[in-house]
């Protein structure tokens, strides 16, 4: 069980965006903020465990566990990222990129859209 997810991706001209998720007794808060030049919007949200069942199950299928620590590609502007999670009883892992991805990044993209999705 996850104690805690945290995305946040972006870069210089686009600004950057995050989602929080944290397990809060019986239920996850989940925060998502967008940040542009000059603005900052942040939704919150409180929902049951039943409605992030299907989606924490997703999120584990891609066994982030297994990803490096650092992604980077030797350019100067770009898309940088963060991922840390906290599992039950365990450390927390933070996981970093700059124009620099996993393997499976693309699915990774996907279930974070089926998250936003929940939240519209």
């Amino acid at each position: 069980m996850y104690e805690y997810i945290r995305f946040k991706i972006g870069g210089y001209f686009t600004g950057d965006r995050s989602i929080d998720i944290r397990a809060n007794g019986r239920h996850y808060d989940v925060s998502k903020t967008v940040r542009r030049r000059g603005s900052e919007k942040t939704e919150c949200f409180k929902c049951a465990d039943v409605s992030l069942d299907d989606w924490t199950r997703q999120f584990m299928g891609l066994h982030v566990e297994k990803w490096k620590k650092r992604y980077y590609e030797p350019i100067k502007e770009g898309t940088s990222w963060a991922l840390e999670y906290k599992l039950r009883g365990r450390e927390a892992v933070a996981i970093e990129g700059s124009n620099g991805y996993p393997e499976n990044w693309h699915d990774f993209k996907l279930v974070m859209k089926d998250l936003e999705k929940l939240f519209r």
